[in-house]
Order: C-alpha cells, then structure tokens, then sequence
C-alpha cells in the first residue's frame, strides 16, 4: 500500500538530502556551514494521485521521482520523473511512461540512479489483485548525454514483487524480490558486461530476513 508522510522515503548524495512524503511533494535538504537547510520543495505534476515520491534517488545532481499510482499510458501505469540541477535548483527533465499499458502496472514502485544507470522498477507487472501474477520487472536506462535510454528489461522466472529494493554498486546490480507463493525472499545477482546486466545468481533465505 501507498503510506504517505514527511520522511516516508529518504536518499542522499554528498550534502544533500531529499525526503518526500510519497504522496505529493519532495524536499530537497543541504547541509553547509548553517546546519541543515531546506533550498527547494518539488511538487507533484498531478498532485490528485497521491504517489508522487513513492521512491526517490539522488545522485550527481540529478534526482529520479517514482509515481507508480499516475495514469501514464493506462490506470495506476505509473510514470518516473527526472530532475537535474540547474544553478542552485532541480527542474524538470524529462518523464519516464511505464513501456506497458497495463493497468496497475506500478512503474516507478523501486527507483536507483548510479552513474549514467538508472533502474525502474514495476513492482506489481502483471496483475495488482492476483498476488501470483505480481511478477515485477526491473527496466534498466543508461544516459547518453541529454536524456535517459531504454536499455534492457530485467526479470526472473517464478517470481513475485521482483524490484521492491534496488541496489547497486560498481559492476553488481543486487535485486530484491520473493518467489511467487510469497514463502522465500531473495536477492537476485546481475553482473554488467558491455552496458547490460546479466543475471549471476541468487541468494535466498526462508526465515524472517527481507519481511
């Protein structure tokens, strides 16, 4: 479910700090000299939906915003939003549609700028009332310079929820997500070989790690 509230998600990058409320508004927070100091609040393009800053990701003055709950291409497809640093402010970039149009999609559920990579995932593919068809689909962009590129689209056979968390570091890309009974957690290991991620491995745990 959508929970909203101030700190809801958090990211940082150097001295700067952004929280949303994963509803309708994000912060941008930096720490200098003064303390901690409030330079910008980036509001929802479509404040009425309610998902805007579900996920947020921070890094090299540019700023990735996940809605999974807007009516991109179809109902809840959900979009993400890219922000860049112009002078001392974050504008508007460039929107990242869910590629499906499918409803419930939930595109920008999971969102992880690192470098000129950036991981979006669509947490709820497939089918958001039937909890075995909540596959999820990691979709990974590379940035060529002006804007961000589809690459390739990340997935694992009997799955569920695959992209709830993202993270990554150097050449490994880590991907959370469950098996499609919901009974084992897991992180799914991918290894970047020329600009795409290929899948190493995958560790799993049956106790109460990852709930």
């Amino acid at each position: 479910p959508i929970v909203g509230g101030f700190g809801s998600r958090v990211d940082l990058d150097g001295n700067e700090i952004i929280v949303s409320n994963a509803s309708t508004l994000a912060y941008v927070f930096e720490k200098n000299a003064n303390g901690l100091q409030q330079k910008q609040v980036i509001y929802s393009p479509n404040a009425s939906d309610g998902g805007f800053g579900y996920a947020i990701s921070v890094e090299n003055n540019r700023i990735a915003i996940g809605d999974p709950l807007i009516n991109s291409v179809a109902e809840n497809a959900g979009s993400v939003f890219i922000y860049g640093k112009t002078g001392d402010l974050y504008d508007l970039q460039q929107i990242i549609p869910s590629p499906e149009a499918t409803a419930n999609y939930h595109f920008g559920s999971c969102v992880k700028i690192f470098g000129n990579h950036l991981f979006i995932a669509a947490e709820n593919q497939v089918n958001y009332q039937n909890a075995s068809s909540n596959v999820g689909s990691v979709y990974h962009y590379l940035f060529n310079g002006t804007e961000w590129v589809f690459q390739q689209k990340l997935t694992l056979g009997n799955s569920s929820f695959f992209g709830k968390k993202i993270e990554v570091n150097d050449n490994i890309l880590a991907i959370y997500g469950t098996s499609s009974n919901g009974t084992t957690k897991y992180f799914a290991l991918f290894k970047l070989i020329d600009n795409n991620y290929a899948f190493t491995g995958s560790h799993e745990y049956n106790g109460l790690w990852g709930q």
